[in-house]
């Protein structure tokens, strides 16, 4: 089986794979975004580095997704489809969103769709005050106005791509679960999910 957590940036897609990985034992696959050589010119604003950025996550999504195929159980904090996201958000210059589209269109047909989706929900001042608090690379040039445009794709729209190719999706609200500073917050969810899934 494979199963995706996913949904906007801070809404703990990453700590809840860890922690359901412990129970289902699957392989967890994690988004290396540390090796896109774009990055730090994205969150410095720069105009230029918005293509390649988004072509440089998409091709190595590609690359980390070749394996579910051959890995039996995976559990990912993404899918090749959370690349249409970000892609339809940060390409504003037609040519180079529909060169991003027609990539992805050809890429995608060669990796599996998830099986199960769990499509974290989450408010967007709830977000921004995560992300602050977590203090990772790049987090401080994350705005407010940002983020809350990435989040309301995953609210209105996103669902709708991952229907539109035939995956299960379980929708969490993740503001409700403090799944990483309370157990007993993380073992109601797991309940919750293990329900669907099985």
């Amino acid at each position: 089986m494979y199963i995706t957590v996913e949904g906007c940036i801070g809404s703990g897609k990453t700590s809840l794979v860890n922690e359901l990985n412990k129970t289902l034992k699957y392989a967890p696959l994690i988004e290396d975004f540390s090796n896109n050589p774009f990055l730090s010119g994205f969150y410095t604003d720069d105009p230029s580095s918005l293509f390649p950025t988004e072509i440089a996550f998409l091709l190595i999504h590609y690359k980390q997704l070749l394996s579910v195929n051959a890995e039996g159980n995976i559990i990912s904090d993404f899918s090749i489809m959370s690349n249409m996201v970000f892609g339809e958000v940060n390409l504003i210059e037609p040519r180079g969103k529909s060169i991003f589209l027609k990539l992805y269109e050809y890429l995608e047909t060669y990796l599996p769709k998830p099986d199960v989706t769990i499509l974290l929900q989450c408010d967007s001042g709830l977000l921004h005050k995560r992300i602050k608090k977590r203090n990772q690379l790049h987090d401080a040039s994350i705005t407010f106005e940002y983020l809350d445009k990435i989040n309301s794709f995953y609210k209105n729209k996103y669902k709708h791509i991952l229907c539109e190719n035939s995956v299960k999706v379980v929708e969490v609200n993740a503001g409700e679960f403090d799944f990483i500073n309370n157990r007993s917050d993380f073992e109601k969810l797991s309940q919750i999910i293990l329900r669907e899934i099985n």
